[in-house]
């Protein structure tokens, strides 16, 4: 009986966050610059939009079909996306820690994350994807570690696929799984194994197209280059190195990580939490690293 009231909360507050990620579209006056550009780009399909992969917008085209270019459908896809993320969280960390409350716990601390609470929740497109991808990998890591099947290495496979055709970023989560398996003994005997060749068929079908629209001869690379470049710099006339951009990212990265870090630093000095190297598992490395 607890099971199924914990995992009715969690379903509630799924079916809520989707219903006013998908109302609030109506008390806004015009779409938000990324609804915006799916509603320019979901009108064709093709092998990429500007400097991201093409899966979201392929995404966006079919629910446009369903329910007409508006900005319901835009919303929509975010509801949906950011309520699936909630739920898979929390059949991971099931999988993972054993508790429920802990479980719970796990879903309901993304409070804590502004990024995703507020931009994801409002806002953000490939990104919103994005994070849905990363918590599917790991629990198909957490299946792998369980049960080494063709059928979990296939499905590790579907899901990087569907990762790396969201956004470039997930580029970043295969770095790390590949550095922690060098260093953690059961990401090793997953990766290590004749098994996890069956993983690269569904990358070879999903992403080579894209591979290859980008990089070959009449490639979009250049243009991505030179959108990214865009995007993350401001262009001066002086070509002299700065260190301008680098503290900026660190500044992010510190705004984005200060709740959290916060709270660990507490859960020390209150020796609420402890830290032992040796017996480190798997997850934890994966954040360290």
């Amino acid at each position: 009986m607890g099971k199924t009231v914990s995992l009715n909360k969690i379903t509630v507050l799924a079916i809520v966050s989707f219903l006013s990620i998908t109302l609030i579209t109506f008390f806004k006056s015009a779409l938000e610059l990324e609804d915006a550009e799916q509603a320019y780009y979901s009108q064709w399909l093709r092998w990429g939009y500007d400097d991201q992969p093409p899966l979201y917008t392929w995404l966006q085209y079919i629910l446009n079909i369903i329910f007409g270019t508006a900005k319901l459908s835009f919303s929509l896809l975010r509801g949906v996306l950011f309520a699936s993320t909630l739920l898979l969280l929390y059949r991971f960390s099931k999988e993972r820690i054993k508790d429920i409350d802990k479980a719970n716990l796990s879903v309901l601390i993304l409070v804590l994350v502004p990024v995703y609470i507020d931009f994801t929740f409002r806002r953000l497109s490939h990104t919103s994807l994005l994070c849905l991808c990363i918590v599917a990998s790991y629990y198909c890591i957490q299946l792998l570690l369980q049960r080494k099947s063709i059928c979990n290495y296939l499905i590790f496979g579907v899901v990087v696929s569907i990762g790396i055709m969201s956004k470039y970023n997930y580029a970043f989560f295969l770095v790390t799984f590949a550095l922690v398996s060098l260093w953690d003994k059961e990401l090793r005997n997953v990766l290590l194994n004749m098994k996890m060749l069956i993983s690269f068929l569904p990358t070879i079908v999903i992403v080579s197209p894209h591979l290859y629209w980008l990089l070959g001869p009449d490639g979009f690379q250049s243009f991505l280059e030179s959108s990214i470049q865009e995007k993350i710099a401001a262009e001066t006339e002086s070509k002299e190195f700065s260190l301008l951009p680098i503290a900026i990212y660190l500044k992010r990265v510190f705004a984005l990580s200060f709740p959290i870090v916060t709270l660990l630093i507490l859960g020390v000095l209150l020796k609420k939490i402890t830290f032992n190297v040796k017996k480190l598992h798997w997850f934890s490395k994966m954040l360290f690293m």
